[in-house]
């Protein structure tokens, strides 16, 4: 079922050779490929459609598929059609279930009209529908590429029809660059912005409704741009490395059209001038340049991109800027040591910058979130799989949308769980784009990452991995100093991460070769513990990459917290914490397309063992000489070593100083404690380790100590044996000394490929101090030497593994590691064990071939056991001959195809007979041969060998002849009845081997005859029959009769288009001539014979192949029953001939005048049949028309008559006139005769009526009157009478503007006057507003008048509608200027007010334009006149303000103020209030703030304030509120004279209270102070009242206000205010002044010098390590001091371990501890303005160790 204007395609498979000729028809009519119907033909798969675009009602019928070639016809018929329950609806049936084909033709199924359903409903809905119909239709059009381009179109109807826009039979929709609008006058439109190439084509606008449609078509054409081009960056941007501080500048030139515009990016993040001061941005012209002045490493170390764009693409370039960070050295006199800690990536977090950059990339107007529609979230961009080390930081980002949808929740998981957030995880989601940020990931991270997005329409889910990767243990780097000979190191390192195991493999092509899976690395079988860990590992290779799955005691292995599957090159499984119940099997599943292949090993799973009772009798047995080996634990002698340390200089021993040996004890007797505990804990954490590593490798032997190990069984690779576990790291019990070195492997271990059965060999070299130890490991399982495994040391520090009889089972990952005390090293390679192949040979030898000469070529084929063999051919002539090698040529070609050999020799002659072998060589270098022999027959004549065949060829058709000769060089010739046959159009020749043919094309009877092929003696003969055409006559001839003279036209349409048809007149053949005209189209032939006569009467009949048929023509003869009269007339005048015939309605006859024959013109002759009635009409006659008329019919009958044409002379003739413009003209000519016609022209065009200009005809005078004269009018004019004539011309002088308007402005409600002068007073002109004339519509404001030559235009209260262009015009002089309007605005407009009753109202408003006069005031429309009773207006400036008195109920309405066109407008409601909370008395100090709040019943309604009846106006310390119902008076910083009555008023209703302000004053006054220097000063104060503000208060010295800093102190308590003043100064002496309100106190400080009554002595001398002490003594107590070393303060607080200062009554003390060299110098001591000082010497005594401390050897747990 289709619905009206979808489309629909009809397909049908035709076969057929040679391929036929296809057509499809409709109801008969044949079909053409146009606007709707698209006939399209795939000759290779002989598929056939016809498509239509829109389906109508009309397309309701027959379709024909019609399919010929010269074997035969068929064709097969579909029915489209219309369905009685929907007026829109179709629906297509067939005669079968299938396409119908059958092998006759069809006739044409007629049809009902497809349009009589919907003119019944037309007929039924008359009253209701109109049809749509097109008020405006769209214009084809043509616009450049990248314009906007419109398709307007405006229809009607009832219903209101919908209209659809389809390009190419596609609609239309709306999307970025295409919009379809409606605008207020019903005019549809798609616009296309901005319109591109493919937007051409051909567009259908369909307007349907109920009542049926209406389409209309048109083209678009948009022209590509020329010569447009994409940037291309010619000067790229360098990568540089620079120091922190240094100038950056990176430099870009790209070239385009338009020239391009360069935008940088850092780290694909936009770059922003505003956003990055130090970053300057400059370019022109394509060049851009990017300059970082000072270059910082956290902040420019990035990837820059130079991005060039204009709008025909982009082109970009990047660069890296690397900035090294210079770190300065150390003071070599302050040393920090910190451990350094293991580096963690810092987390980038996206910067506001990055997200807006990622919100506008790949993203356009539909992704927007649009509430219309229903939009399910959708991921634009995923998330992409990440691998990290632990503890780096790593990012996901994905684009979702809609963008801006409200209700959009995302979520991220982890393996299906959602994340639980910490510190580390942080998450976006803005504008679209969402990111999961972790700063630090654990191996608990790894997983299935997804991120979520759900709304109201629907979920969507994207996921990716995680594959957090732990550190490795080993260090690979080198231990070595920096030297150059470690270049080979380094290259072997690249070698072993160049090779791997997953690029070892047969094929040496680039193409892999599809193969099942096989595994080279099996599953090993694992014996765990209760509650430990289990993994199993397998290596699968094949293509394409297998699927890998893992299944436990046949159960399915999915991803979770307990199982993880993952796949590095190797698959893995891992069962985190294993459980009793998984004890079983494990098997491995792997498949792909070409086969599956699996692998089973098995878990064992044993209980834990309560080891608590064997530990407890465990005794660990040691040894003071030897170490002893035991399981768990590695013991290390020590020795004592002489050596001394290099380095250290000997010192010389000295006797302690008694002072110094307490010291000593005193700080050994502090840290004795902390030295114990932290010894104590150490011990405990190694005591824990120790046993714990015990526990975990030796718990399962403790237990079964006696237990024999079971025997291994014989044959199976040494590596199927259960999981071991690698020891841990064994405890270092002794000091690792400067001369021992880390091992170091110099010499990595290499991968390995070996047959099966062989002896696989692994190599390491290595060095280090002490000797390290070696241990292989094979799977991470300790190998131990057997028969089969061992390791020797073929060379110092070197050691090499060896593995025999090596099996497919041992291949694996091989490891070493090397160890010593000072450290550890380790390499790794892989081992791979192929199969054993079998010994070469030839799987299919070669076999002998015979072949005769002049063959084309023979082939030798054999077959080898391995398709990588490479083999050689060779051949032997003679048997005694040598072999010859043979090489690849045009001759002798060789290929090989997987394990096939083969070999082609071409062009086979006596000479190729010979031995030809196949060689090879197998791994021992011995040749491995297979032989054939080379049979050549002896020539054969050329000649004949099969002639030809007799031929019977339908007409239109091919016929072929073939015939095969011996030779592929035999040359003959062809002939036909003995003329030879030449290759053109009609025959085609082909040689092709030793195949001839000839090919006769289009078969006709002529082609009929004998046809040979003539080769020396030697010739073939066939004869040729032609049978006619099968043609049917799908419309036949149909008999005629008509009336000599008239066109005849025979049709018929016959089945076949390539017939060949004639046409017979009673049995003889019709040729066209100039009368009698044949055609064809296709299978339509047609008949023409012009101008018939009644010996064209007869039979005809048309032939065709085997169809023919015939019509009779019966020509009628046609006589003249009335002939024409003579006739005269007067020249200029019409003239009428008229005759009767005996045929109505005859239109075959001519008319004559003498021997031209006249036809129908516009201009002179009019021929006319009514009926029986034959009319000549001859217009406007002149002298050259007299003469004889006659008409003749087709059966020559003929009428004649005589035509005389009277002259007419001119008797007055024009004049020409010269007259003024805008004055009246009158042209007059008299002619001879009355009644004549005469016709007026200017400047050789005719004229016609007007308005301003007309002829007129009195009698035989003729008049031409121009009413108003203009410059247009003035020209040459001509009247004209027959061929009589008479001109003159005509002069017009022009009128003068002398001064012409000027353009004003004007302001709404202002008067606008024009003015302009011309050149007389008496010139009468017309105004026109925008080129109308002004109507009496506008006379009531606009006021025309004139002051002498002065033309003026008044126009009164002007408005906006005013505004536009005026101009005078008069004859052809005009002026005009323009008048522009400015509205008015306001700046305040009216607001809705509530007052109480009988109040006043008051509106204000406020008019933003100057200099406005009046204003004009309306109630609910009715303007308000001022009476100053109930309403006053009043102006000030542009304050507008309408006060309404004593307001009512009745007062209520809408007031608008109206200035010109602006107005505005509010409400007066009008209530009656009471007051509900009465004012209260307050009193307040001076400076406080005051509140006054009062009540009312309506929470809208404002009141007023006043204070002793003058109403109060808010300022900025008086401020009035009104919230609610609430209203409040704020007084800020309260005045005496604020003290009052305040009253609030609201309608009729007051309230009133007293505010009582009081004064500050002093209570008790300052007292003067005297102080020493360093001393501190106190004043005090007491006011009358308690927390006086602090604007009220404040402390001057010397007039200077006091403010407070570390120095002085202001403070209050209660009513006292103090001021202290610390370390007194001299400066500090003065007048101090405290002032409170308007009270103030004073006071004076004085502030006396110190004096040093105690100096320190000049020198002072003190030995090292001793303390100094330094002492001084004032003369006063409480003095502040301190202490300076050398010019620098001393800062000897208790956190000081060198300096203690101390002070008592008036002496200070400071005491130097340990001293040392350094502190010798000068001390001060610094008491106010004085100082003392002293220079310290030290004595530094040196000291020598006569007693060095010994190396011991202890036993573990025993004391040193």
């Amino acid at each position: 079922k289709l619905v009206e204007g979808s489309s629909i395609k009809l397909e049908c498979v035709i076969s057929g050779s040679p391929a036929p000729k296809v057509t499809w028809a409709k109801n008969g009519q044949m079909l053409q490929s146009g606007h709707r119907f698209k006939i399209i033909a795939d000759r290779k798969k002989h598929l056939y459609c016809l498509g239509i675009g829109m389906v109508f009602p009309e397309d309701v019928g027959e379709y024909t598929i019609s399919a010929t070639n010269q074997f035969g016809f068929i064709s097969g018929s579909v029915m489209l059609m219309s369905e009685a329950r929907s007026p829109g609806g179709l629906r297509m049936t067939s005669a079968s279930p299938v396409k119908r084909l059958r092998e006759t033709s069809m006739s044409p199924i007629r049809t009902a009209s497809p349009s009589k359903r919907l003119e019944e409903i037309e007929q039924l809905d008359i009253e209701k529908y109109f049809r749509p119909r097109f008020l405006k239709k769209p214009d084809s059009r043509e616009c450049n590429e990248g314009e906007t381009t419109r398709i307007d179109c405006k229809v009607t109807g009832r219903p209101l029809p919908d209209v659809i826009f389809y390009r190419n039979d596609a609609q239309v929709y709306e999307d970025y660059n295409h919009r379809i609008v409606v605008k207020e006058d019903g005019v549809r439109s798609l616009i296309i912005s901005p319109a591109k190439p493919e937007d051409s084509g051909e567009y259908t606008v369909v307007a349907r409704s109920a009542a049926g449609k209406a389409v209309s078509t048109l083209s678009l054409t948009v022209i590509p741009q020329e010569g447009a081009e994409r940037p291309r960056i010619l000067e790229k941007p360098q990568s540089v490395t620079v120091n922190e501080g240094d100038m950056v500048r990176l430099e870009v030139f790209a070239v385009g059209r338009p020239t391009p515009e360069i935008v940088w990016l850092k780290d694909n993040v936009l770059l922003i001038p505003e956003k990055h001061p130090e970053l300057r941005i400059e370019g022109v012209d394509g060049h851009g340049l990017l300059t970082i002045n000072r270059a910082a490493k956290g902040l420019h170390d990035a990837w820059y991109t130079a991005t060039a764009v204009n709008k025909v693409g982009r082109d970009l370039s990047r660069c890296k800027v690397n900035v090294s960070r210079t770190e300065s050295e150390p003071e070599p006199s302050r040393k920090l040591y910190i451990p350094k800690a293991k580096g963690v990536k810092p987390v980038v977090e996206p910067s506001p910058e990055r997200v807006d950059l990622r919100k506008l990339d790949n993203f356009d107007e539909t992704d927007l979130y649009d509430s219309s529609r229903m939009q399910k979230p959708r991921i634009k961009k995923k998330v992409v799989s990440a691998k990290q080390k632990i503890l780096g930081a790593v990012h996901f980002e994905c684009h979702i949308v809609p963008i801006g949808d409200p209700n959009m929740k995302v979520e991220w998981l982890l393996d299906g769980k959602e994340l639980e957030y910490a510190n580390r995880i942080m998450t976006t989601f803005e504008f679209g784009y969402a990111a999961l940020d972790i700063s630090a990931v654990y191996p608990r991270d790894t997983g299935v990452i997804s991120c979520r997005a759900t709304n109201q329409h629907g979920q969507v889910q994207t996921s990716c991995t995680l594959i957090v990767k732990e550190e490795r243990g080993l260090v690979e780097r080198t231990q070595l100093p920096d030297t150059n000979k470690l270049d080979k190191i380094q290259t072997t390192e690249r070698h072993r991460q160049e090779i791997s195991l997953a690029h070892v493999s047969h094929q040496t092509d680039d193409e892999e070769v599809p193969s099942a899976p096989k595994i080279v690395l099996n599953p090993d079988p694992v014996r765990v513990q209760e509650g430990d860990p289990a993994r199993f590992r397998c290596r699968v290779v094949g293509f394409p990459l297998p699927k890998v799955d893992w299944y436990l005691n046949g159960q399915a292995i999915r991803q979770s917290k307990r199982f993880r599957i993952w796949s590095d090159g190797i698959h893995y499984f891992e069962i985190a914490t294993v459980r009793g119940y998984d004890h079983g099997e494990v098997k491995m599943v792997a498949q792909n397309i070409e086969g599956r292949i699996e692998a089973s090993t098995t878990i064992e799973v044993t209980q834990a063992k309560d080891l608590r009772s064997v530990l407890h009798r465990a005794d660990i047995e040691t040894s003071d000489v030897t170490t002893k080996k035991e399981k768990g634990r590695h013991m290390v002698p020590l020795r004592e070593v002489e050596k001394p340390i290099a380095g250290l200089k000997k010192v010389k021993r000295v006797e302690r100083h008694e002072e110094l040996q307490s010291k000593f004890s005193k700080l050994s007797e502090e840290e004795r404690m902390v030295n114990t505990l932290q010894a104590d804990m150490k011990k405990t954490s190694q005591r824990d380790r120790k046993y714990e590593s015990f526990i975990r490798q030796t718990k399962d032997q403790l237990s079964h100590w006696e237990e024999a190990k079971p025997e291994e069984k014989q044959k199976n690779p040494f590596l199927e044996r259960p999981k071991q576990y690698l020891p841990a790291p064994y405890e270092i019990k002794v000091d690792v000394t400067p001369d021992m070195q880390a091992p170091v492997v110099l010499e990595r271990l290499h991968n390995s490929t070996v047959q099966a059965g062989s002896v696989a060999k692994f190599r390491v070299r290595f060095h280090g101090n002490p000797e390290p130890e070696l241990a292989w490991y094979r799977n991470e399982v300790v190998l131990e030497k057997s028969d089969r495994v061992g390791w020797i040391f073929p060379e110092d520090n070197v050691c090499e593994l060896f593995i025999r009889d090596a099996q497919v089972g041992d291949s694996g990952s091989i490891s070493v590691r090397i160890s010593n005390p000072a450290g550890q090293a380790g390499s790794q390679g892989f081992l791979l064990v192929q199969e054993t192949v079998d010994a070469l040979h030839f799987t299919e030898s070669l076999a002998d071939v015979e072949a005769k000469e002049n063959d084309k070529s023979v082939i030798f084929e054999c077959s080898v056991s391995d398709y990588t063999a490479v083999v050689e051919w060779r051949r032997c002539v003679a048997p005694e001959a040598p072999e010859e090698v043979l090489r690849s040529s045009e001759k002798f070609q060789t290929r090989s195809e997987g394990a096939l050999r083969l070999l082609r020799i071409t062009d086979i002659h006596q000479s190729d007979a010979g031995t030809y072998s196949c060689v090879m060589l197998d791994a021992d270098g011995k040749e491995i041969k297979s032989t054939a022999q080379l049979i050549v027959k002896g020539t054969v004549s050329k000649k004949i060998e099969v002639g030809l065949k007799n031929q019977v060829a339908r007409e239109g058709t091919i016929s072929v002849f073939n015939l095969s000769v011996s030779h592929a060089d035999v040359s003959g010739t062809w002939t036909k009845d003995g003329a030879t046959i030449q290759e053109n159009q009609k025959y085609n020749i082909s040689d092709v081997g030793n195949k001839r043919s000839l090919t006769v094309n289009d078969a006709r009877s002529t082609d009929e005859g004998v046809y040979e092929y003539i080769y020396d003696a030697d010739k073939s003969s066939s004869t040729l029959a032609v049978q006619a055409m099968h043609v049917s006559i799908v419309k036949k001839l149909k008999d005629l009769s008509v009336f000599a003279g008239e066109v005849v036209t025979f049709e018929v349409k016959i089945s076949r288009d390539d017939a060949i048809a004639s046409w017979t007149r009673n049995d003889q053949a019709v040729t066209s001539d100039g009368r009698v005209i044949t055609t064809s189209d296709r299978s339509r032939h047609m008949l023409i014979i012009e101008n018939c006569t009644a010996t064209d009467s007869g039979t005809y009949t048309f032939a065709a192949g085997t169809a023919s048929c015939s019509a009779t023509l019966e020509v009628k003869d046609v006589t003249v029953t009335s002939p024409i009269q003579n006739t005269s007339s007067i020249e200029s005048m019409d003239a009428q001939f008229e005759c009767n015939v005996d045929k109505p309605g005859y239109t075959a006859g001519k008319w004559f005048h003498g021997e031209s024959e006249l036809t129908s013109d516009d201009s002179k002759y009019t021929v006319k049949t009514e009926g029986a009635t034959q009319r000549l009409i001859i217009r406007n006659t002149s002298s050259d028309d007299s003469g004889v008329y006659h008409y003749v019919t087709g059966s020559q009958s003929v009428t004649k008559a005589t035509l005389d044409v009277a002259t007419v002379e001119i008797t007055e003739q024009l004049h020409d006139i010269t007259e003024a413009e805008t004055a009246p003209v009158t042209l007059t000519a008299n002619l001879s005769e009355s009644g004549a016609h005469g016709v007026w022209y200017k400047n050789g065009q005719r004229l016609q009526d007007t308005s301003n200009c007309s002829a007129v005809v009195d009698g035989k005078q003729h008049s031409l009157f121009i009413r108003s004269l203009t410059l247009n009018d003035q020209g040459q004019y001509e009247f004209r009478v027959g061929n009589k004539t008479t001109s003159a011309s005509l002069t017009v002088q022009g009128a003068e503007i002398t001064k012409p308007l000027v353009g004003i402005s004007a302001t709404e409600t202002e008067t606008a006057r024009f003015e302009c002068q011309v050149a007389s007073d008496s010139v009468q002109g017309s105004w026109m507003k925008n080129g109308q004339l002004l109507d009496a519509d506008y006379m009531h404001r606009f006021v025309s008048s004139s002051e002498g030559r002065t033309q003026i235009l008044t126009i009164n209260d002007v408005t906006k509608e005013d505004a536009g262009n005026y101009s005078f015009k008069f004859g052809s002089a005009s002026t005009a200027a323009e008048l522009s309007v400015t509205g008015i605005k306001f700046a305040k407009g009216l607001r809705n007010i509530t007052v109480a009753e009988g109040s006043d109202a008051s509106f204000t408003v406020e008019v933003a334009t100057e200099n406005i006069s009046k204003v004009r005031w309306d109630r609910n429309g009715v303007m308000i006149n001022c009476d100053d009773v109930k309403y006053s207006i009043h102006s000030k400036g542009n304050l507008f303000t309408l006060v309404v008195h004593c307001v009512s109920k009745k007062d209520e309405a809408a007031y608008s103020c109206i200035a010109g066109s602006a107005k505005t407008s509010a409400r007066l409601y009008v209530e009656a209030v009471n007051i509900t909370r009465k004012l209260t008395e307050v009193r307040a100090m001076e400076h406080r703030n005051v509140e006054m709040t009062t009540e009312v019943t309506n929470s809208s309604v404002s009141g007023i304030w006043s204070r002793d009846g003058v109403t109060i106006t808010q300022s900025e310390r008086i401020q009035t509120t009104h919230r609610g119902k609430t209203h409040q008076l704020v007084i800020t910083d309260a005045q005496v004279e604020d003290t009052g009555s305040y009253q609030f008023a609201v309608g009729k209703s007051t309230t009133s209270a007293k505010v009582v302000v009081e004064a500050i004053h002093l209570t008790s006054r300052m007292k003067d102070v005297m102080v020493k220097e360093s001393q501190t000063a106190t004043f005090e104060c007491e006011v009358s009242h308690p927390d006086v503000p602090a604007a009220a208060c404040k402390w001057t010295k010397n007039g200077i206000v006091i403010k407070p800093n570390n120095m002085i102190s202001i403070t209050v308590d209660g009513c006292v205010h103090r001021l202290k003043i610390n370390t007194c100064s001299a400066e500090d002496s003065g007048e101090y002044m405290f002032t409170a309100g308007e009270d103030t106190s004073t006071a004076a400080l004085k502030v006396e010098a110190v004096t040093i009554v105690k100096h320190l002595p000049k020198k002072l001398q003190a030995t090292a390590h001793e303390v100094a002490v330094l002492e001084c003594a004032v003369d006063a107590p409480g003095i502040t001091a301190y202490w300076t070393k050398d010019g620098k303060r001393i800062d000897a607080t208790e956190k000081s371990l060198k300096y203690e200062a101390s002070s008592r009554d008036v002496t200070h003390t400071l005491k130097v501890k340990d001293l040392v060299s350094e502190d010798a110098g000068v001390y001060e001591f610094v008491a106010g303005s004085v100082l003392s000082k002293t220079t310290l010497f030290v004595e530094v005594v040196a000291v020598e160790i006569t007693k060095s401390v010994k190396n011991i050897e202890v036993v573990e747990n025993k004391k040193a």
